[in-house]
């Protein structure tokens, strides 16, 4: 069974997945966040993705994962988004392994298949890094990340940040791991998921959530999931948020 629950680390989530649940393929639809994953035997991180994954489930171990919203990850880690864009890389890649080792051991003796004490020990271990967080830069992720939510044209999101188009796109590509038109793109995407999810009709999703018409959501959810509306809000249906192996930081819905 998967779970998710809030997470003590401001705008992050818990997320927890039982072995006897994750059999098959999962397909991982981006969503602007970065995950930090234990996989029963290793810890990754999980870049933002910019289109589908399919990947195969790993039903010996249970998983565990912290979900960081989009932008908060890489002051925590200390790397550039674009570094981890569509990427899977060791945690150890990027902390060092005297810090890693130790976590790894932790998780290991939380009990391989307690998938929710897996996530707490996680979560604990991380907020242990959170003195390293560079605040400052957090804080510039999350106003670039409301304007862009709001839907501003990156030109003005720029003359309100008092920056230059060149640094906008810098700061994005830094912080998100693309630009600030992918950013929105995506964001318009996993909202149009989420009413696909609750089953309204195409062309309504398409209005609500700002398509220029039907044909426009059709392309863009192909672009994102690899598959039609149709094919996805089926697959969110019956299998909606549930991560498995490799989430991306990323949302897996069949």
């Amino acid at each position: 069974m998967y779970r998710e629950t809030p997470s003590r680390i401001a705008g992050a989530t818990l997320w927890s997945s039982d072995s006897a649940e994750v059999a098959g393929e999962t397909r991982i639809i981006p969503d602007g966040s970065i995950d930090i994953i234990w996989l029963g035997d290793r810890l990754i991180v999980a870049g933002a993705d910019t289109h589908a994954q399919v990947a195969e489930s790993r039903p010996e171990f249970a998983t565990a994962g912290i979900r960081f919203a989009p932008g908060f990850a890489p002051a925590l880690l200390g790397i550039a988004a674009h570094e981890l864009t569509n990427r899977r890389i060791p945690l150890d890649a990027i902390w060092a392994s005297s810090v890693v080792g130790p976590m790894r051991d932790r998780l290991e003796s939380a009990g391989p298949t307690d998938a929710d004490a897996l996530a707490l020990t996680l979560e604990q271990l991380v907020v242990g890094r959170l003195d390293a967080l560079d605040l400052s830069r957090a804080h510039r992720s999350r106003g670039l990340l409301r304007l862009a939510e709001a839907g501003m044209p990156a030109g003005n999101i720029a003359d309100r940040l008092d920056l230059s188009p060149r640094q906008l796109h810098r700061r994005a590509i830094d912080d998100f791991g693309y630009g600030v038109r992918t950013l929105q793109r995506i964001l318009r995407f996993q909202r149009a998921v989420e009413l696909l999810s609750r089953g309204l009709p195409l062309a309504a999703v398409a209005a609500t959530t700002g398509f220029a018409d039907q044909p426009h959501l059709n392309r863009e959810v192909k672009a994102f999931a690899g598959v039609t509306p149709g094919q996805l809000a089926g697959a969110s249906g019956s299998a909606a948020n549930r991560s498995t192996e490799l989430p991306s930081g990323s949302r897996i819905v069949a």
